[in-house]
């Protein structure tokens, strides 16, 4: 890859980490959990971008961060694209990355057959034509989902507004095996503190090893990474020293902090206690973006010219689906034991950080040669 190259990409990164962030943080902090893809949000946006033109183009160039990030219009965004979804540290046997990108649009509508190439070619993602009245659709599409993410996403749409323009749809699986599998046998049933207040026994994975950690004064967190097999990703915790900090988490998180905490990760004895998780999460984001001045891209002002020449086409819906799992070795495991909460031994010791994330905390799955953020997501209650 060139410097050049290198360096659009890098930008890329910095404007879909912080798109993903800021996202993140307008969704309603009492859901039991939050989890999106800002990988997958970027590639959606960036196809809307692709079809933008005139007004429009340029309200989407500065919503999306792609001018805070200095990128230089629409060859940057694209180029970063193709970058990354030809980037070889995208591509492990060790993890299942499962990805389903479509412009759902109105057969009143028709597509530019140049727009339905570039989103083929640039973005691997389809142009679906389609009569949003019909009963069926939305199996359709449900189907073509599942067909798409070998079968791990297999609901996304219920209904369809009749009055439906164009819908852009994402939807991303994500499964990894650790680089260092969890033993099973030490799994035990621990206390999760939901909303940081009500203890729940959950099943908590325990180990002890060498890991990427941190202890952040900014963030008044704790920070830890788990690679998977294959050192092309890893999942990062940030867990509040404070029951109840996910909030003042949140507030104070943004791309660069996040960028500067991943750097400050040094290897430390770390004994590590982390719940199970499995994790599906389904959103319209179109109040988050628009809170994020992409507006008239939802109304009848948009210029969407460059999708089809019909003058009042706009996007109705941005639907984004994202599913997660860990455990022990990144697939089903089975077997735990369990321990009263009185019972509960303290190994803290001065040779090693305990890391027991047993209240509400933010993680974040990423590619650690380009830092892209994948996923990102909070736990708040299990």
């Amino acid at each position: 890859m060139s410097q050049a190259c290198g360096v659009t990409l890098q930008r890329f990164t910095r404007a879909s980490n912080n798109l993903g962030i800021e996202i993140l943080k307008r969704l309603p902090t009492s859901n039991e959990h939050n989890l999106i893809s800002p990988y997958g949000v970027s590639l959606a946006m960036a196809m809307v971008y692709d079809g933008s033109r005139a007004a429009t183009e340029q309200q989407l160039f500065e919503a999306l961060g792609y001018q805070a990030a200095e990128l230089e219009g629409k060859t940057d965004v694209l180029t970063a694209v193709q970058l990354i979804l030809l980037n070889q540290s995208f591509v492990s046997e060790d993890l299942s990355l499962q990805v389903a990108n479509a412009a759902l649009v109105s057969e009143a509508y028709p597509v530019l057959e140049q727009y339905e190439q570039d989103l083929d070619k640039r973005f691997r993602a389809t142009v679906i034509e389609m009569d949003f009245d019909a009963e069926d659709m939305p199996a359709v599409i449900n189907d073509w989902v599942s067909e798409q993410t070998s079968e791990k996403i297999t609901n996304v749409i219920d209904t369809f507004a009749a009055d439906s323009r164009l819908i852009i749809l994402n939807a991303l699986y994500f499964a990894g095996d650790w680089q260092v599998e969890f033993d099973v046998a030490t799994t035990l049933t621990l206390p999760f503190f939901n909303s940081g207040e009500v203890p729940k026994p959950v099943e908590t994975m325990s180990a002890f090893g060498t890991y990427n950690y941190s202890s952040n004064d900014y963030l008044d967190s704790d920070i830890v990474e788990l690679p998977y097999k294959g050192g092309k990703f890893s999942m990062v915790v940030i867990l509040p020293r404070r029951r109840s900090g996910i909030d003042d988490l949140l507030a104070r998180l943004d791309g660069s902090v996040l960028e500067r905490a991943l750097d400050d990760l040094s290897e430390a004895q770390v004994h590590l206690r982390m719940p199970k998780l499995e994790i599906e999460s389904q959103y319209s984001l179109v109040r988050s973006l628009q809170d994020l001045g992409v507006r008239s891209t939802f109304t009848r002002d948009a210029d969407l010219s460059g999708v089809s020449s019909s003058t009042d086409l706009y996007v109705s819906d941005v639907v984004h689906k994202a599913v997660f799992e860990v455990d022990e070795n990144g697939s089903d495991a089975a077997a735990q034991s369990s321990l009263d909460f009185e019972e509960i031994p303290s190994v803290k010791s001065d040779r090693a950080d305990l890391f027991h994330a047993d209240h509400p905390f933010l993680f974040c799955v990423r590619n650690i040669q380009s830092n892209l953020i994948l996923l990102l997501g909070t736990v708040n209650v299990l």
